[in-house]
């Protein structure tokens, strides 16, 4: 099962570092990664491109895993992935005895509440509309979800086919 797991981390998570992100925090089957954005005035964003960029890729490496998987006769894992842009905080909480490395504050949130639509939606990528407005490429607009805890429907695109 680890080894499985870690197949599916190395097609995800590679393209991340290819394309200038950092995974900061592992999750059971998924993680989080950054892609540090040094000027957010620049737009487009060319940090935002990269990482959507990496999205894009990292879904098409799992798939091709997954169907050399299928072709074995093996499991395969499915992924999900969003792209959000907003300020986070990463570092070791915890306690004395355990600290864990972590990224947190509302946009890791959000992200995760984002995440929580894709089945719903049919989608395996969604992308906010705050990292919409800045990644300078022409999107599929997925519609409008209310997500917990936030006050205001949210907009979500996906990258259009072909």
């Amino acid at each position: 099962m680890v080894t499985w797991l870690n197949e599916h981390f190395d097609a995800l998570g590679d393209p991340v570092a290819r394309h200038g992100g950092e995974i900061l925090k592992f999750l059971g089957d998924g993680f989080l990664a950054i892609f540090p954005v040094p000027d957010a005035g620049i737009l487009p964003c060319p940090v935002c491109a990269s990482a959507l960029d990496a999205a894009a890729d990292a879904l098409a490496a799992n798939e091709a895993l997954n169907a050399r998987r299928r072709a074995a006769g093996l499991p395969e894992l499915s992924a999900d992935c969003v792209v959000h842009f907003g300020t986070v905080v990463y570092g070791n909480v915890g306690t004395e005895r355990r600290l864990d490395f972590t990224v947190i504050g509302r946009a890791v949130n959000e992200a995760s509440r984002i995440e929580s639509q894709c089945e719903a939606l049919g989608r395996s990528l969604l992308i906010s509309d705050s990292f919409a407005e800045r990644c300078g490429r022409v999107l599929e607009s997925v519609g409008t979800v209310t997500l917990r805890g936030l006050a205001r429907p949210q907009r979500v695109w996906t990258l259009p086919p072909g």
